[in-house]
């Protein structure tokens, strides 16, 4: 699959798991097994993928992708929880520090030689063909690329946090609703049936739609990382304005 670059006007927004997005329903239940805890709802449904705040203790605790609290561990968001499952709140401070700071020298992208016209710089791609738009550079292992950091697609998702520290943003799966580059693809296909990059944006959705994710800043410019179920990298985007996509081409 031929990998294209995405220069165009847009709409749209992106918004990715932080530790805003809890549940503290009372009506949810403790529940054990052999495995670990979770928390049910009252109609036999599980949290997963966030927080859940005990109404009767006030502490916090993180529900992982099976539903499983996490214990001895960093979330998924950057912050250590003990051996009870519980979030210790002066690992706030810690965590924050250790938040990853892009320069310029990030946005360095070996392995693609259409990006030899500008230096390996997605700054300077952008400088030269999006202007005041936004831009778009998708990767996958058909098109694979290593950072400046060195994530590659051998690379996981530890790999990417050791790397880059913790992520501004963490998503626990890639809707239209909380990732603007899905919902981008998702729009052109069905606005645009007949467009000459169909094939192209079916890949990407089929892609994306199973990944969970880590968003890097730096002004308007970003990095994400989406991986797969075994927390490989499947994706790496390179992304300008992301948060002003649009679907209309020039």
């Amino acid at each position: 699959m031929k990998r294209q670059l995405k220069t165009v006007v847009a709409f749209a927004a992106a918004t990715a798991m932080t530790m805003a997005s809890v549940i503290t329903a009372s009506a949810a239940t403790w529940k054990q097994d052999a495995i670990g805890w979770w928390v049910e709802n009252e109609d036999g449904s599980y949290l997963k993928n966030q927080w859940y705040q005990s109404p009767e203790s006030g502490l916090w605790y993180y529900m992982g992708t099976d539903g499983y609290m996490l214990t001895n561990t960093t979330t998924p968001d950057g912050y250590l929880v003990n051996a009870d499952g519980v979030w210790n709140q002066t690992d706030v401070a810690s965590a924050q520090q250790n938040n990853s700071t892009l320069t310029a020298s990030d946005f360095i992208i070996y392995g693609d030689s259409e990006m030899n016209w500008y230096n390996n710089s997605f700054l300077d791609y952008c400088k030269e063909e999006a202007g005041d738009s936004w831009a778009i550079a998708p990767y996958s292992r058909d098109w694979p690329i290593t950072t400046n950091r060195g994530i590659s697609f051998e690379s996981s998702r530890a790999d990417v946090i050791n790397a880059y520290g913790n992520p501004s943003q963490t998503f626990s799966e890639v809707t239209a609703e909380n990732d603007s580059m899905y919902r981008y693809y998702t729009q052109i296909i069905a606005a645009s049936p007949d467009s000459p990059y169909h094939d192209d944006e079916r890949y990407m959705i089929n892609l994306l739609n199973p990944l969970n994710g880590v968003h890097y800043s730096m002004n308007e410019y970003c990095i994400r990382f989406y991986f797969d179920q075994n927390d490989q990298v499947a994706c790496i985007a390179y992304l300008k304005d992301f948060e002003n996509i649009n679907y209309h081409w020039y």
